[in-house]
């Protein structure tokens, strides 16, 4: 299922999940929505690549595999 159009291209993979964790969970204090967000990345496996751009189906920067691969 395409998911390019969820993310914005140009943010890191954490500034995308904190963009929309402040969109949808405006009830909570910042300190809730970082929290949020940093148990979010863990819950995911995504802390090693929380810095990286997300990038766009032509130039791709993450992948679905979270860059570990398998063999």
């Amino acid at each position: 299922m395409p998911q390019d159009d969820l993310l914005i291209e140009d943010l890191t993979v954490y500034q995308n999940i904190y963009y929309n964790a402040k969109m949808c969970l405006n009830n909570l204090t910042e300190d809730q929505i970082v929290e949020t967000v940093n148990r979010t990345l863990i819950d995911f496996d995504l802390e090693e690549i929380r810095d990286l751009k997300v990038g766009n189906p032509l130039k791709k920067v993450i992948s679905g595999d979270n860059g570990k691969g398998s063999t």
